[in-house]
């Protein structure tokens, strides 16, 4: 069988375990069991009820309640209306999700029907990020399909990726946006696509990705910016006022694909709050901050409990951050984790000329996401992994990278499988925590 039809069967078969294991989550999920889950569907009714989008107002974070309902694992009797405080988040995912409410309203799938119905939107908008996530990959190491392959898979099974893709939230649509910008600025960087065609659609994503979330902002941002430039530098005849030209006409269009909603937000919470964070932060009271809670902890320990929440939560912790995995499942993903390093380390070491351009820009988005996860922690305590699922992709195909150079090259295809097969085990054990935990 040729090597190409291999691959390409490969891939079907990743992306049909994705489908039943993300919707596994999605339809095995308790209603409400997944992160500001009630605030995100509330904000889809608002829209589709009132064709108008929501304020964000006093009273939208009514903590006491929230923790009441998250302690008694969500009870029917206990209402979850008047939890709103993500209605300033920008509107695509929202206006995109509507329709499927309204339809579910019409079909009278009540209420856990719906919910899954719109947990299914992201599920299917994660099929599209696997296709970019292969191409992504390949882009980046044509010489190594096999390792697209696993890198794709990584993205597909990784337990807690499936159970934020299980929900209801604009994350993977955030994830999606932001892949097929990192894909048209890898081509922009290697001179593979006219500037013409490069301005509109850069501009065009990344409006979207200013209409989509604004965690994926500072990498919607930079990525042009840094392809374009370093465009000009592997040609080796930089010019400054040409590039600098490029990226206006990309800014610039997509101040005209998401202008609208910064002036919008400016109207209704007040000059300068183009974002809305002026009024969340004013009405998020009740939401335990940095400072209060190094107070209590300590700096020292403080540190070792949030990098360890965050290793935990980027492989799987699911519901309210309430259902780990046991201890000892951690412990090998830190010791597989640290293969990973150590062979990233080796292939850096025995290639010169390591990294090659295309690294650059993965490290960009990963740097960035990291930033902002910091940034926001630096306020907030939210020792959340999945804020930094934005850059999953390159972490997947940095990691499988590692783990290669640890297995040898000669033995890639093994290396594939047992990744792919031990990750989807594991994906089908956090179904079971889920299952066991929160039903």
């Amino acid at each position: 069988m040729p090597q190409t039809t291999l691959h390409r069967r490969a891939l079907l078969l990743i992306l049909a375990a994705y489908l039943v294991l993300a919707t596994g989550y999605a339809v095995l999920t308790p209603p409400w069991q997944a992160p500001d889950e009630p605030a995100h569907f509330n904000y889809i009714r608002h829209v589709w009820e009132t064709r108008s989008l929501p304020e964000l107002r006093p009273g939208d974070y009514p903590a006491d309640l929230l923790e009441e309902l998250k302690r008694r694992k969500w009870p029917p009797d206990l209402s979850v209306d008047t939890l709103r405080y993500e209605s300033h988040q920008p509107p695509l995912f929202y206006a995109l999700s509507a329709p499927v409410y309204g339809l579910a309203q019409t079909l009278h799938l009540g209420l856990r029907g719906t919910v899954i119905a719109l947990r299914l939107v992201s599920v299917v908008l994660g099929v599209g990020l696997l296709l970019l996530a292969y191409r992504i990959a390949r882009r980046v190491l044509p010489e190594a399909p096999a390792l697209a392959l696993a890198a794709t898979a990584f993205v597909a099974f990784l337990p807690m990726h499936l159970a934020v893709t299980g929900a209801i939230n604009n994350d993977t649509l955030a994830e999606l946006v932001l892949a097929g910008l990192l894909l048209l600025s890898l081509a922009r960087l290697e001179g593979r696509i006219p500037q013409r065609q490069w301005m509109i659609l850069g501009a065009l994503l990344v409006g979207l990705a200013l209409l989509t979330k604004t965690t994926i902002y500072l990498s919607a941002l930079a990525l042009p910016a840094a392809a374009e430039l370093g465009g000009w530098w592997r040609r080796g005849r930089f010019g400054l006022a040409p590039a600098i030209s490029v990226l206006l006409n990309i800014y610039v269009g997509a101040l005209v694909v998401a202008g609208w909603w910064f002036l919008r937000n400016q109207a209704v919470y007040g000059a300068g709050d183009y974002f809305g964070w002026g009024r969340h932060d004013s009405i998020v009271v009740g939401q335990l901050t940095t400072r209060e809670w190094l107070a209590q902890v300590g700096l020292a320990r403080g540190l070792r409990l949030a990098a360890s929440t965050l290793f935990q939560s980027f492989w799987g912790v699911f519901g309210w951050l309430g259902a780990p995995f046991q201890n000892e499942v951690y412990w090998v993903l830190y010791a597989v984790t640290a293969l990973a390093v150590v062979g990233l380390a080796l292939y850096a070491w025995g290639h010169r000329g390591w990294p090659r351009p295309a690294f650059w820009l993965l490290g960009l988005v990963i740097g960035l996401a990291l930033a902002g996860l910091v940034g926001y922690n630096l306020k907030f305590v939210q020792h959340q992994a999945r804020y930094v699922f934005p850059a999953l992709i390159p972490l997947a195909l940095l990691f499988c990278l590692g783990l290669r150079e640890v297995w040898a090259r000669e033995h890639e295809r093994v290396m594939v499988s047992l990744t792919s097969v031990a990750l989807a085990g594991l994906a089908v054990y956090g179904l079971l925590v889920v299952i066991r935990r929160q039903l």
